[in-house]
């Protein structure tokens, strides 16, 4: 019966009826955040794919045909898209310690130690000269590798400030540094 009722509420979705999508909304936004949260271990992020996935729902409501329960497909697509930010993470990982173990390849040996301080206290200079709080999201996430959600946590301020944070750090170190070598 449960299902029967989601499919309805699914059919008055596709037909444009917006409280067929507030219903299906309403009952599964909580459960799937709970998910997600599972999935990810960050509730910020958790909630950002719920709201993702229930636009992009509203969004392609006409061209999606369920086969199998309204349940079933919600959880999966939110499934499939914490799957996603996990490989993206991942994959931003790696990248992270494989340029780091590349710096410190190429700068040391390549590098006599007289030109070493320099270029180091050239680096320290143009960190000091960021604004505070730029600074300090960029010595966090990319000095000390932290996640973004920690940063956040640690300095009491949302995601989407660490992320404009952290833009801005590599927006003025670009321009000081004429873009080469910071991505």
């Amino acid at each position: 019966m449960v299902a029967d009722n989601d499919q309805v509420l699914f059919q008055q979705m596709k037909n444009n009826q917006e409280a067929g999508f507030r219903a299906l909304f309403l009952k599964y936004s909580m459960p799937l955040r709970t998910a997600a949260y599972f999935r990810l271990k960050d509730l910020q992020l958790a909630e950002d794919v719920v709201q993702e996935f229930f636009l992009a729902l509203w969004e392609k409501r006409h061209r999606i045909n369920i086969d199998r329960s309204v349940k079933y497909f919600f959880y999966q697509s939110v499934r499939n898209r914490c799957n996603d930010v996990l490989d993206k993470r991942e994959v931003y990982s790696r990248k992270t310690r494989e340029y780091a173990a590349a710096g410190e390849a190429y700068i040391h040996p390549l590098l006599p130690e007289y030109l070493q301080a320099p270029l180091y206290k050239n680096v320290s200079y143009y960190m000091s000269a960021l604004p505070p709080q730029a600074s300090r999201v960029f010595h966090m996430i990319v000095i000390e590798n932290k996640k973004k959600s920690e940063v956040a946590a640690q300095m009491a301020v949302s995601i989407n400030t660490v992320k404009s944070q952290l833009t801005r750090a590599i927006s003025i170190l670009r321009k000081r540094f004429g873009g080469d070598g910071i991505q």
